[in-house]
C-alpha cells in the first residue's frame, strides 16, 4: 500500500497493491502518472486522477517481467532526435534479477534490457574444473541490482550500484560490457547521485556505514564520510548548491556543506526512538528536506540560507577535492 498526498496531511488517494511497494516515481512530463515497483518484480503505472485503483499499465502481463525485487524506477527523459521537440520520456527499472530495464508503455506492454550486470568473478584460489562449474552452477551468473543514476548532461551514460557493493558506470549504446567499475564499498550500494552541477562527480552510500564522492574519471575515491555506524539508506543533492547533499542513515539524518567541511555534517536530526530514516528528498520549489521513516511517516524540515549555486561555487568545489583527486607526489 502506499499514499498519495497533495499538500495537507492526509492523504487524497490511497492504492493497495499486491505485495510490498519498492520503487516509486512521478512521470516529469505527465505528473499524474505514477509509476510503482514491487517486491515481486511487478510494475504498475497508476493515474492518480483517478479515484480508483485501475492501472495504466501493468507488466504483469510481460512475458520478460522481472523475476525479483524492483529497487529502483525513474522516468528518465532522453533525445530520440535532434530537435528539443523529439525528447521523450523513458521509464527505466533495476532490479534484484540483474537487470536495468526499460519498458515500452506507450507502444504496448514489452520491454529492452538496458544491461545485464554480471557477476563480478573474486579472485579466489582456483578450483579444480569440475568443482568450478558445480561452484558456479550454484550461483547465478547476474549480480543484484540496487540502484542507477543517469548523468544530468548526457542521458547516454549511467552509473549502476550492485549488491557486490561496485558501481558500474554503463552505456545506452552498449549493452554487452561496463565503460568502468567503481570499487570502494564493502557491502552493497543504496544509492548512487550525480551532482547536478558539477556533473563529473557523483555520491554513492552503501550498507558498509559510508558515504563516497567520486569523479567518474577515476576510480578510486575521492572523499569518504564515515559518520556514522548504521546503514546509510539513501542521499541527494541538494537542488541549489554544488556543496550540499543530504545524507539518511539508520539512526540520524545529515546535512552536509562541503564548502565548510569535509570532515562533519552541518546540520544532523536523530531519529525518534524505534524509527529509523529510509530516505531524503530535497523540494525543488521550496527550502524543505523530505524525510521517510520505518514507522511509514515523512517529515518536513525548513532549511534556510541555501544559497543557489553559481560558477564561481563549481569552480570552488573542484578546488576542495582537487588535492584529493590530483595528490602532490611526495
Amino acid at each position: 500500500m502506499f499514499l498519495c498526498f497533495s499538500t495537507g496531511q492526509w492523504p487524497e488517494r490511497i492504492f493497495q497493491c499486491e505485495h510490498g511497494v519498492t520503487a516509486l516515481d512521478f512521470s516529469m512530463a505527465t505528473p499524474n502518472l505514477l509509476a510503482v515497483g514491487m517486491y515481486n518484480g511487478i510494475i504498475v503505472v497508476y493515474n492518480v486522477q483517478n479515484s480508483d485503483s485501475t492501472t495504466e499499465f501493468h507488466s504483469g502481463e510481460c512475458s520478460a517481467k522481472h523475476t525479483g525485487p524492483v529497487w529502483q524506477l525513474k522516468w528518465v527523459e532522453w533525445d530520440v532526435g535532434t530537435t528539443e521537440g523529439n525528447k521523450r520520456e523513458r521509464l527505466i527499472s533495476i532490479s534484484a534479477d540483474g537487470r536495468i530495464t526499460q519498458w515500452l508503455i506507450q507502444e504496448g506492454l514489452g520491454c529492452i534490457d538496458l544491461m545485464k550486470i554480471k557477476r563480478t568473478r573474486s579472485k579466489k584460489k582456483k578450483l579444480p574444473a569440475e568443482k568450478e562449474r558445480k561452484s558456479e552452477a550454484l550461483i547465478s551468473q547476474w549480480a543484484a541490482g540496487m540502484c542507477f543514476d543517469f548523468h544530468p548532461k548526457d542521458t547516454n551514460l549511467y552509473l549502476a550500484g550492485t549488491e557486490e557493493g561496485l558501481i558500474h558506470k554503463c552505456s545506452r549504446l552498449c549493452n554487452k560490457q561496463f565503460l568502468k567499475t567503481y570499487r570502494g564499498h564493502k557491502g552493497p550500494v543504496y544509492r548512487v547521485a550525480w551532482n547536478p552541477f558539477t556533473t563529473d562527480m557523483f555520491l554513492s552510500c552503501s550498507v558498509d556505514w559510508s558515504v563516497i564522492l567520486w569523479h567518474q574519471d577515476s576510480q578510486t575515491p575521492i572523499l569518504t564520510f564515515s559518520s556514522t555506524t548504521t546503514v546509510v539508506h539513501d542521499i541527494m543533492w541538494s537542488p541549489k548548491s554544488a556543496f550540499i547533499f543530504a545524507a539518511a542513515s539508520e539512526s540520524k539524518v545529515e546535512i552536509w556543506d562541503l564548502s565548510i567541511s569535509i570532515l562533519d555534517p552541518v546540520i544532523t536530526r536523530f531519529a525518534d526512538p524505534g524509527a529509523k530514516f529510509t530516505s531524503v528528498l530535497f523540494a525543488k520549489n521550496t527550502d524543505c528536506l523530505l524525510v521517510g521513516d520505518s514507522r511509514g511517516e515523512v517529515g518536513v524540515f525548513e532549511l534556510q540560507d541555501l544559497a543557489a549555486s553559481s560558477s564561481t561555487e563549481v569552480d570552488a568545489l573542484n578546488d576542495v577535492i582537487g588535492p584529493a583527486l590530483f595528490p602532490v607526489a611526495k
